[in-house]
């Protein structure tokens, strides 16, 4: 068992870029499209024929980069196993707001319930 010892809610791109940097990954939610669940490699970003799922899908942020093209993408791993997308992992446009990957993010700090099982 664990106890979460500190929590912030990072709000936009800056925000959750400054948190993934002090703390580490976070998490957040994002809308759904049909060719998210086919998506094999590159940036995905949302297609003119894709559809979305209602309700929203949990994914983490473990960082970003620069792509190819001069535009910053999130790296995401998804919680689907590593047979879907890169190895389980995912770049999504960060200019592609219909996702909204990047309004909110949650970052946590969390330690065994006792520090003496901590250290």
């Amino acid at each position: 068992m664990y106890k979460l010892v500190d929590y912030c809610l990072a709000v936009d791109q800056e925000g959750i870029k400054k948190e993934i940097i002090k703390g580490g990954p976070v998490i957040a939610q994002m809308q759904m499209f049909t060719d998210f669940l086919v998506y094999k490699d590159g940036s995905y970003h949302r297609t003119e024929d894709a559809y979305k799922f209602n309700g929203q899908h949990i994914v983490k942020i473990v960082g970003w980069e620069q792509a190819q093209e001069g535009q910053d993408v999130w790296l995401v791993e998804n919680s689907w196993g590593e047979d879907w997308g890169a190895e389980g992992f995912v770049r999504i446009l960060a200019q592609d707001r219909s996702t909204g990957v990047d309004y909110y993010a949650l970052g946590m700090a969390a330690y065994p319930m006792t520090m003496e099982e901590y250290y």
